[in-house]
């Protein structure tokens, strides 16, 4: 049983673009951007460097159609980051950048599973040019051709290029990669059934961590280290700590993970004994896993359900357990995948929405705790318009009718959200994320919409900051990702719409580009 599909590591190469940079202040600006995560803002600007043929420095126009790449990757445009990609490499005028751009090329369709390739790419550099490539290079390059002898099974092999990619960061004096490669290594240990290493290598990762992402990588990886061994205690004990931390990252969790991690909790529910669940998430693993493309994995775990669904295997029914959690993590996870298919791109409009959500949280200083809720509040806002048909959300202003259903989803989503009891907070933010200053925005219907428990006045603050944040969260991504209008249109609306949102909010917006 896989767990996670190993990380992947990319870089540009800081002194090209910085005598890039030196020429072009508004490469520079564009490189920023991107680099902050302004996807739409600095596509936009890309692309108006691309069209104005002005490419300054040599090289700038690998490095255009590298960045483009790097951005549509990203965005799950999969095929259109393929084709930047391949421009990329051809215009590359060094050693180094081309290896850098095929490093891309060969991760992009590796995102297509296309193994075969994608090793064949990564070799070639190696076989071609390793020696002359910088240390910082090779580490790239090793620790990405892992990732496809690690799909493809070939685990001792990824382990042979994992400890060169270790060995080739630490020569270059770079140590922040130090956790993804440690617990890449570990879950190739574990695919070898070589448990003593397995947890050498995640607890060095664990000691080099302070992202989530990463403890979540390193506590799920444990936990189905343990259930291999037959060490069920041990292997829930790791879940119930990774299973808090999926809820709380800040970001929208890539979908192969989600398919891994039900995957496991599936396993463990089938060992405490309740079978209902357990298939529940395994069939939501097989569901991912096959969106994906990532047949072999989607073999595996049918072969899984029918055993279960045979009677050929029996749970432990005298192992004790809290299926709790996982009870929620599938439920979450099942309101995540379904607002997916809501419309083309919403799953884009999502991650968007959840992005600015919490940059601007960040911007104003929000407590961590109003920071998870708003998040929280950001993924799961639009759940009801699941429960509403496809009719009525493509064209909700097609009839009065239509119109009215359609503007009660926010209170459709707290109803529908009611059995994970979240906090307050979170039902308020999902409530008003139509509503806006100037009392435009949907109505809302709740009267009695409730407050923090102790009803202080600074949460009070902060509640209202967390809800003028998502209000214009969710105008700005439904009007780049949904509507596709340019990054610059969508500021200049807004700014025009002023008196719809809150000023601080705003500026803080515009400021982050």
């Amino acid at each position: 049983m896989l767990l996670v599909h190993i990380g992947y590591v990319q870089c540009g190469q800081v002194g090209f673009i910085m005598r890039t940079l030196l020429h072009d202040a508004q490469l520079q600006h564009a490189l920023k951007l991107s680099a902050n995560g302004h996807l739409y803002a600095a596509l936009e600007k890309f692309q108006d460097k691309l069209r104005s043929g002005e490419y300054g420095a040599s090289g700038s126009l690998s490095l255009l159609y590298d960045e483009i790449g790097k951005i549509q990757i990203q965005q799950h445009d999969i095929n259109a980051a393929e084709h930047s990609f391949t421009l990329a490499v051809a215009a590359a005028d060094t050693l180094d950048n081309q290896a850098k751009c095929q490093i891309h090329l060969a991760m992009a369709l590796h995102a297509q599973s296309n193994f075969d390739r994608a090793y064949r790419l990564l070799q070639e550099i190696e076989n071609r040019a390793g020696a002359q490539l910088p240390n910082l290079r090779r580490g790239i390059l090793f620790n990405n051709l892992a990732t496809v002898q690690w799909a493809t099974q070939f685990y001792r092999d990824a382990v042979t290029s994992l400890r060169k990619s270790l060995q080739y960061f630490e020569e270059a004096d770079v140590v922040h990669y130090h956790s993804t490669l440690y617990n890449n290594l570990g879950i190739c240990y574990i695919e070898l059934r070589d448990y003593e290493n397995a947890e050498l290598c995640i607890q060095k990762a664990l000691e080099a961590s302070d992202a989530k992402e990463e403890l979540m990588f390193s506590y799920t990886a444990l936990s189905r280290m343990y259930l291999h061994q037959g060490d069920y205690e041990q292997s829930i004990e790791y879940a119930r700590r990774s299973v808090p931390l999926f809820d709380e990252a800040y970001q929208t969790a890539d979908p192969l993970l989600t398919a891994h991690l039900c995957r496991l909790y599936a396993e463990l529910s089938f060992h405490i004994g309740d079978q209902r669940l357990a298939k529940q998430l395994m069939e939501k693993a097989e569901l991912q896993v096959g969106l994906l493309g990532h047949w072999r994995e989607f073999a595996e775990i049918r072969a899984r359900l029918e055993e279960w669904t045979d009677g050929r295997v029996s749970p432990d029914r005298h192992l004790a357990g809290d299926t709790t959690l996982m009870k929620r993590f599938l439920l979450i996870t099942e309101a995540w995948n379904t607002q997916e298919f809501i419309a083309t791109r919403f799953s884009e409009f999502i991650d968007t929405r959840v992005k600015y959500a919490t940059e601007l949280a960040h911007q104003l200083q929000l407590s961590e705790e109003m920071k998870v809720n708003l998040v929280t509040a950001a993924r799961l806002a639009d759940y009801g318009l699941t429960a509403i048909g496809s009719d009525v959300t493509d064209r909700p202003d097609r009839s009065h009718t239509t119109w009215l259903q359609y503007i009660h989803h926010p209170e459709l989503t707290v109803e529908m959200l009611g059995e994970l009891q979240f906090c307050p907070d979170v039902n308020t933010l999902i409530l008003r994320h139509h509503e806006r200053c100037d009392g435009s925005g949907f109505p809302n219907q709740a009267t009695d919409v409730p407050v923090s428990p102790n009803g202080e006045e600074a949460e009070r603050d902060s509640l209202k900051a967390a809800e003028r944040i998502l209000q214009l969260s969710d105008a700005y991504a439904e009007s780049v990702v949904l509507k596709r209008v340019s990054h610059t249109e969508t500021m200049q609306h807004l700014r025009a719409n002023a008196g719809a949102f809150d000023e601080d909010v705003l500026n803080a917006l515009e400021c982050l580009f």
